[in-house]
């Protein structure tokens, strides 16, 4: 905190808070043994935790993205094995870290990718370790609840998420269909508390194809014609409730409204991955070339 300028009172504060603290569990007359240490959960933790890890090393051929505990290292080129040497010369500076400071990394739950374009026969021969365990190279990834495959075409997470949708409106299926008590509206609010788990990390994969938005679509679809008790044969249904947009409109409303956000932001690796010509002509669109 010292090195960080954290003002000396605050770090007082906090050193009182993490030195001399037992807890203890106690159900009816039965108490656990006590146990030294910071209680998990708290409010502070996230922001203590930031702090402990503020000094991660870091290279300059390679971008190191941290949120709470999960990080991730990213480097490009045109060559795998420069892409796999400068993987491998970070990851030995972090080894180096986290014997320092003590912290575990469970290197079995690591996983490698490689994205791009281009068709490739296999994956890179030499493989990354971390503290000696090797971390494979796979076809997808997940990080912070996105999965992303290698021409992050992002197919295999909108159909993750569109099942998970399914499976909480089937639960929830006696509050929407029509012998349900419930009035419109409140199945509608139902409905709103679905949505942002199959449009999770819209502003990510806004440029996936039409045939994954349009199944989208077809889940809203159903769930509001669920609600109105409509016949299958009325497809426009959202239509009749003026505050429902369709899916294309308002996963578009979310990112711009995520990437006016991103670009005022503090971190400048954030603004950085919005910080390019969305005029520019490429093969592939990237997220801001389809608002």
């Amino acid at each position: 905190m010292h090195i960080n300028r954290i003002p000396l009172a605050y770090t007082k504060l906090i050193k009182s808070y993490l030195e001399n603290r037992k807890f203890y569990v106690r159900i009816n007359k039965a108490n656990s043994g006590e146990r030294t240490e910071v209680p998990q959960g708290s409010t502070l933790g996230p922001v203590l935790y930031t702090i402990f890890t503020s000094d991660i090393p870091t290279q300059k051929k390679t971008i190191t993205a941290m949120y709470a505990d999960d990080a991730a290292i990213l480097t490009a080129s045109r060559r795998i094995d420069t892409i796999t040497y400068n993987l491998q010369t970070h990851i030995k500076e972090i080894e180096n870290w986290l014997q320092n400071w003590r912290i575990k990394v469970n290197a079995e739950t690591s996983a490698a990718i490689i994205f791009t374009q281009k068709k490739f026969r296999h994956n890179p021969d030499r493989s990354i370790q971390l503290n000696n365990i090797r971390i494979p190279w796979g076809d997808e990834v997940n990080y912070l609840g996105v999965t992303m495959d290698t021409k992050l075409n992002f197919n295999k997470h909108i159909q993750n998420n569109k099942k998970k949708a399914y499976g909480i409106k089937s639960y929830l299926y006696p509050l929407l269909n029509k012998n349900s008590k419930l009035d419109v509206t409140t199945k509608i609010n139902k409905y709103k508390s679905i949505r942002p788990t199959f449009t999770y990390a819209a502003e990510v994969w806004i440029q996936a194809s039409r045939t994954q938005l349009r199944q989208l679509q077809i889940l809203q679809n159903k769930t509001l014609r669920q609600c109105l008790d409509a016949p299958y044969y009325i497809t426009n249904t959202y239509t009749k409730i003026p505050k429902i947009p369709t899916i294309e409109e308002h996963i578009n409303k979310i990112a711009t409204r995520t990437y006016e956000k991103m670009e005022h932001h503090p971190n400048k690796t954030i603004r950085d991955a919005i910080n390019y010509d969305k005029n520019q002509m490429k093969r592939r669109k990237r997220s801001r070339n389809v608002l």
